[in-house]
């Protein structure tokens, strides 16, 4: 989900960059198709479902199916044309990639990079998914370039200083939370700390002890507001604990939801699995609450998905 903030950063950077080093609009458009691609994964995971996109089988974000498919591209373009340097050109996708990656690095997106060799997520959290204030910012610039008359690198300078400032800021912002939290309660389990508005003013800290969630709101400037929320993370810990031994709902348990919260209910021999999120989030597209089938042969029925937006 953080195509459009990368599109719009290596367009910049390479609108600045273009004088001093001429970059041909056919390697240009290859930089951008390898940023646009990891979309793949989100049209396919409306077809393949949410056990499928946490699997950690995603095909689009992978480097080594990307790499493995535009080296085979390079091959067979060098036995047309038998010129080296003109099929070298077709791993550029890969770099394009590689700027999404960093992009995705500092979100709260929960991606998969290495698949199929490696299954884990990597991601700082600073940023909720999209980056909404520097990619408005940047798309009012355009906006009103033919009335402010501004020039392409103004443009791009100033949209490239807004998101540099606005990663900064985020991070200082989000290490100061941190140290709340850890002077707050010492011995704290499973803390995640996420944007709590796109403005970065306002923090969610949850703690987990004992089976529950503890959640209180961290302002920038304030420190804590209000007193902390409490839920319990199961209703059921031992029926969730088998049923989370399923690979498939474990991995979305993991990576689908930030706090999540499960409810077991038994219904004619089967187990209705309610995961839902315990605080809503603001990124552009995250998983409100999912509920499955699950049959006492730990086998998955039928599954249901809640979306939830920033809207």
């Amino acid at each position: 989900m953080n195509s459009l903030i990368c599109l719009l950063t290596v367009f910049h950077i390479l609108a600045l960059v273009q004088q001093k080093v001429f970059i041909a609009k056919g390697k240009r458009r290859l930089v951008y198709l390898g940023i646009v691609l990891p979309l793949g994964d989100y049209v396919l995971r409306f077809f393949l479902g949410e056990l499928w996109f946490y699997s950690g089988n995603l095909i689009f974000h992978s480097f080594f199916y990307q790499g493995l498919f535009w080296c085979i591209v390079v091959l067979l373009f060098w036995i047309y044309s038998r010129d080296l340097r003109s099929s070298i050109k077709f791993l550029l996708p890969l770099s394009g990639l590689g700027f999404y990656y960093i992009c995705s690095l500092f979100s709260t997106d929960e991606l998969f990079f290495g698949a199929p060799f490696f299954s884990g997520s990597f991601h700082l959290d600073w940023i909720s998914s999209g980056y909404l204030i520097p990619s408005v910012f940047a798309l009012f610039l355009w906006l009103i370039k033919r009335w402010s008359e501004m020039s392409v690198k103004t443009i791009s300078r100033l949209s490239l200083c807004v998101l540099a400032a606005f990663i900064i800021i985020a991070g200082i912002i989000r290490f100061k939370a941190e140290n709340a939290a850890a002077e707050k309660v010492e011995n704290y389990n499973a803390l995640s700390i996420m944007p709590a508005n796109s403005l970065l003013t306002e923090w969610s800290v949850v703690f987990y002890a004992d089976k529950s969630y503890y959640s209180q709101r961290f302002h920038f400037v304030q420190g804590w507001q209000g007193q902390p929320e409490k839920a319990e993370a199961f209703d059921n810990f031992a029926v969730a604990q088998k049923v989370l031994n399923n690979p498939s709902i474990r991995r979305v348990y993991l990576y689908g939801f930030k706090n999540p919260i499960i409810k077991i209910e038994f219904q004619n021999e089967a187990l209705f699995v309610t995961i839902s999120e315990f605080k809503p989030l603001i990124d552009f597209l995250w998983i409100k609450q999912i509920k499955i089938i699950h049959s006492r042969s730990n086998q998955v029925v039928d599954m249901n998905v809640q979306y939830g937006t920033i809207i």
